[in-house]
Parts: structure tokens; sequence; C-alpha cells
């Protein structure tokens, strides 16, 4: 990975950073964070692998399965 840093100002005034160099948990942990603060889509994007995929799959099951 590049260590490429994105900062965006969402919807909602949401403000989140994203590194191209995290590994699969550690963007998996920040996607939580958009998760906890209202977000209903999220995803990956370049340089984001199978790997990065499967972790948020599995990140968001749980998440969902704490809400209930």
């Amino acid at each position: 990975m590049k260590g490429n840093i994105w900062k965006r100002q969402g919807k909602r005034g949401v403000s989140y950073t994203v590194r191209g160099d995290l590994g699969p948990d550690a963007y998996a942990e920040i996607v939580r964070t958009w998760l906890d603060a209202g977000a209903n889509t999220v995803g990956g994007c370049c340089q984001m692998g199978p790997d990065h995929i499967a972790a948020l799959r599995a990140m968001i099951d749980g998440h969902v399965a704490a809400r209930r």
C-alpha cells in the first residue's frame, strides 16, 4: 500500500480520514466508527483487497447483531 491519506467532510457533518496503508482489521475498525455515526452504506475503495472486504463483512455482521 502506498499510504495515501484522504480527508473528507461527509454528510451530516461527519469528518473522516482514511489511510490507504491500513490493514484489513484496522480499516474495519475505522468503518465501525462510521456505522456508529449513522452511515448505512460502507465499502472499500482503491487499494482495498479481498481481505479488507472480508474483514468489513465480519465486522458488519457483528455490528448488526449487537444492535438487535
